[in-house]
């Protein structure tokens, strides 16, 4: 992934985070392991300040999209939206 730029980030966040999540799922580490592993690529990807200023927001969005993707009922339904949910949310 190439880095991120504050304009990347304020166009879609999630979506860079949904990345990263999807990158590290199959590594055999556990959740709180993957999770802080996100939060080290984004902190590499992004400038120091960008990461302090959204850096609760991460840890946040990562544990929504965690539970979004465990909840079958939620899941199903963002599937069967038509539009991209990611894009309607950033």
């Amino acid at each position: 992934m190439e880095t991120a730029t504050d304009e990347m980030l304020e166009l879609n966040p999630m979506r860079i985070i949904l990345d990263i999540m999807i990158s590290v799922q199959s590594n055999g580490m556990n959740g709180e392991q993957k999770k802080s592993m996100v939060l080290q690529r984004l902190q590499q990807l992004l400038d120091a300040e960008t990461f302090d200023r959204y850096g609760p927001v991460f840890g946040l969005t990562i544990d929504l999209l965690k539970f979004l993707s465990h909840d079958k009922t939620m899941l199903k339904g963002l599937k069967s939206l038509k539009t991209g949910w990611l894009s309607c949310i950033s």
